[in-house]
């Protein structure tokens, strides 16, 4: 399943454009929710129908799991 790299901080994805996928720090910005949250359906969207994620670009392939005790 690919994984989609958010970040709420303009100043880390300007610092980190190669690794994430997505800026939702516009909000803190002032950009409406509504707006930013209708670009990142966006984005799910197109990489839920093939446009590889930046992890995927990357080569990130790690497999991990979250057990419940």
């Amino acid at each position: 399943m690919p994984v989609i790299e958010i970040t709420g901080n303009r100043a880390t994805y300007e610092r980190m454009r190669f690794n994430l996928d997505f800026n939702a720090g516009e909000i803190v910005e002032g950009t409406p929710i509504a707006e930013v949250g209708a670009e990142l359906l966006k984005k799910v969207l197109r990489i839920s129908s093939g446009e590889p994620s930046r992890a995927e670009l990357l080569g990130h392939d790690e497999l991990f799991c979250i057990t419940r005790i």
